[in-house]
């Protein structure tokens, strides 16, 4: 592990692969904290990670990935590979957040919206494979709108051997009251 001369550990650099960012999206709740504080307002404390690529699936008229990305220089990628790679065509990233949680998406057979999610993993574990290594990836709310997507990605983290966690974006909210969890 690398340490600073004051004792501290750099930040380790991910990804956000998104669907769509815009105010108060999970794409805003989380990747918001990256780059603003957990404050929303740079005086906050920072998670000791680093927003270094984004990918946006889809931009809607009220989207804000634009605007922050651009405040806090962190580059868009037309590709999930780019922004795994950096363009470099190896994986570039110490850990990558696949948030796909809102935009226009077809329905699936049980009527709720059938998001990206395996695509997005799909071009996450080749980069993986071509690069012969893999790194965390954090999954928005749940891995998949259906078993079998799902049971394949646990399965390729498996076979990988790369910590996949999924989980909900609700403890990063405004708590009103404020409380401390």
């Amino acid at each position: 592990m690398v340490v600073f001369s004051d004792g501290k550990v750099p930040p380790k650099k991910v990804a956000a692969i998104v669907t769509e960012y815009r105010h108060n999206s999970h794409a805003d709740v989380i990747v918001g904290r990256l780059l603003q504080t957990y404050t929303l307002d740079d005086k906050g404390e920072r998670p000791n990670l680093k927003l270094v690529s984004l990918y946006l699936d889809q931009t809607p008229a009220n989207d804000t990935g634009h605007k922050w990305a651009k405040k806090y220089g962190v580059p868009i990628h037309k590709t999930v590979r780019d922004a795994l790679t950096l363009g470099s065509g190896k994986l570039a990233v110490d850990g990558i957040f696949l948030i796909a949680e809102h935009g226009n998406y077809p329905r699936n057979t049980f009527g709720s919206t059938a998001y990206p999610k395996r695509r997005f993993f799909e071009e996450t574990q080749k980069v993986f494979r071509i690069s012969g290594r893999s790194v965390p990836v954090f999954v928005d709310k749940h891995l998949s709108d259906n078993w079998v997507d799902a049971k394949w990605c646990y399965d390729v983290s498996r076979e990988l051997d790369f910590s996949l966690l999924a989980g909900s974006s609700l403890p990063l909210l405004w708590r009103y009251p404020p409380q401390d969890v």
